[in-house]
């Protein structure tokens, strides 16, 4: 623009005389110079403009930044604390110059970990199948004596009650000496062992695996509940003859001072070998058991007597099998002929069954599981099984 103003300048010079001319010349130099000016103010408010916008983008740059050291850098309370305690705000409060102060304490970016980070199952579970439990019992004593099966309600055999053998050798000529027995029939009734369950249908259709584990778990526990009837039954009611009742108590046999378990079920085997039985069970808890394994002299040695041995883990007493069942209580002990002596009937077996039509599980969608059992127990006679505790066994036997 100055350029142009001294151009004017000089034409006017050599224009001189020429008044129309310099007066057109006049008002373009005019006009020239307000043109300047404007231009001079616009130019003045861009470059404004352009350093307040710089300026805002300068300070978006440096919170930009600090949110960056930030997320680098966790904030303590104590250091926040101590921050706002040194500001300009809390030493006019300080000072008298104000009447109240607050404090911002910034406490946002600390360091993230998994327990203060996350919300539920951010991290999917890697879920290991099927239902856990302990497991079912390893030995029941159904196991180890006869099972029959029955379409009656009532099991009926004849026992020998007693026998007078009179027989001996006689004179030619001399009456011969008479003999006899007695019979009676022992009735045993079917009883019914049973147990139920009610399960919501959702449960059912939901769990994964939790019919497969009632299918084995619940007959399983049954199981258990029957050990204890063959054992242990009082007769009563609708209990089962057990061993206990219908076999024969342990006599006491007289070992001295060094009396110890192995020679009290020696004992019992030999028991039921002079009633002409062949004994092929010991059954007793697994803490006898252990018992029995860890016995030791007075000097510390191992006991191991002659008529025991081990073979492929499974102990024998005088040739019969020892069986560690959890049945059995600790401290007793059964030895018997159970495939001679006993038999157990089975009217029907071990069923698991489903059924909606139950009380009032239609209205609330329950299902009931009902397990069960119908057996009888027979015990021919009570020779055949010796039942007795350790603890009399081991006080009577060590007397002389």
């Amino acid at each position: 623009m100055e350029a142009i103003t001294k151009q004017l300048d000089s034409v006017l010079a050599k224009l001189e005389g020429n008044e129309a001319l310099i007066s057109d010349v006049k008002a373009m130099k005019e006009a020239g110079e307000e043109f300047r000016k404007n231009l001079s103010a616009e130019t003045a408010k861009l470059n404004e403009k352009a350093t307040a916008l710089q300026s805002q983008l300068d300070q978006v740059d440096a919170r930009t930044q600090a949110g960056f050291a930030s997320a680098q850098k966790g904030y303590s309370f104590s250091s926040e604390l101590e921050k706002a305690f040194n500001s300009d705000a809390f030493g006019n409060y300080k000072s008298g110059n104000a009447n109240k102060v607050k404090l911002d304490l910034e406490l946002k970016g600390a360091d993230m970990t998994v327990g203060n980070a996350y919300t539920g199952e951010v991290i999917p579970a890697d879920r290991v199948p099927d239902l856990k439990f302990v497991p079912n019992r390893k030995v029941n004593v159904r196991q180890l004596l006869p099972v029959g099966q029955t379409s009656s309600n009532l099991i009926r055999f004849v026992r020998e009650s007693a026998y007078d053998n009179a027989a001996a050798p006689t004179a030619q000529g001399s009456a011969k000496p008479q003999s006899d027995f007695d019979l009676t029939a022992v009735d045993r009734s079917i009883r019914t062992i049973p147990t139920f369950m009610r399960l919501t249908k959702e449960m059912l259709d939901d769990t994964q695996g939790l019919i497969a584990y009632l299918s084995s778990r619940a007959p399983s526990k049954l199981l258990n509940i029957e050990d204890t009837q063959i054992l242990y039954g009082s007769g009563s009611g609708q209990n089962l003859h057990g061993f206990a009742t219908d076999g024969s108590a342990y006599t006491n046999v007289s070992f001295g001072s060094t009396i110890n378990r192995f020679d009290v079920l020696a004992a019992a085997v030999v028991q039921t070998t002079k009633n002409e039985y062949s004994p092929n069970a010991i059954m007793i808890n697994p803490t006898d058991y252990l018992k029995l394994v860890s016995s030791k002299e007075t000097g510390g040695a191992y006991v191991m007597p002659s008529y025991v041995s081990i073979t492929g883990g499974q102990m024998f007493i005088m040739g019969v099998p020892v069986y560690a069942i959890n049945g059995v209580v600790a401290g007793d002990f059964f030895v018997g002929d159970l495939a001679l002596g006993s038999q157990l009937f089975v009217r029907q077996g071990i069923t698991l069954e489903f059924f909606e039509q139950d009380a009032d599980n239609v209205t609330k969608n329950f299902v009931t599981v009902r397990v069960e059992e119908r057996i009888a127990l027979a015990v021919y006679t009570s020779q055949s099984i010796v039942y007795g505790s350790f603890a009399a066994a081991l006080a009577s036997g060590s007397g002389n």
